[in-house]
């Protein structure tokens, strides 16, 4: 790729990990000790699920008292009638055709940085590629961080980091949180 970006001095140890999470649960299940896979799987999918659930209740809540509508899944559709938008007489013969999309299954192995201090420059040059260039791969990240790459890697990253932040871990390190990889070409 003609994108050269200047390196950054990491002053701990990055290590990827792209394993999913039931992955990580099993294996904490199985090779650590149980308390700890009952701590991971609470955290990272109880709370989340739950979070997500008390998210969907009150929008239905709010959506029943403002418009009256009834609690469902599906909130638009030929039989829903839309108060807001205006009259319109006219009515619809076919839907709109629905774009078959094609599960994506390139996966980013997540960096896990000792210092605080590596993330949030590894972050901050990213950003940094992502304005001169306007947009930055997945090679590009592990580049900076130190981490083996293969050339697929360029084929994939982000056109918008602007949700991008630096967190922390249940084992105490640091990670880049992303948002979602598109493919770039």
């Amino acid at each position: 790729m003609d994108n050269k970006i200047e390196p950054v001095d990491l002053a701990g140890k990055v290590k990827v990990n792209k394993d999913g999470e039931g992955k990580k649960f099993l294996k904490l299940f199985f090779t650590g000790s149980f308390l700890d896979a009952v701590k991971y799987g609470f955290t990272n999918v109880i709370v989340p699920y739950t979070k997500d659930l008390i998210c969907k209740a009150s929008t239905n809540v709010i959506n029943y008292w403002v418009n009256g509508d009834k609690p469902s899944n599906q909130q638009s559709g030929p039989n829903r009638i839309s108060y807001w938008g205006g009259v319109n007489n006219s009515r619809q013969v076919n839907p709109p055709a629905v774009k078959a999309s094609t599960p994506n299954s390139y996966s980013v192995g997540r960096l896990e940085f000792d210092e605080r201090g590596d993330a949030e420059a590894v972050l901050l040059r990213l950003q940094e590629s992502l304005a001169i260039y306007k947009s930055v791969s997945v090679a590009d990240l592990y580049e900076l961080s130190g981490a083996k790459f293969s050339y697929v890697d360029y084929d994939y990253g982000w056109r918008n980091l602007d949700t991008a932040y630096v967190g922390r871990t249940n084992s105490g390190t640091y990670v880049i949180e992303l948002p979602k990889v598109v493919p770039l070409k």
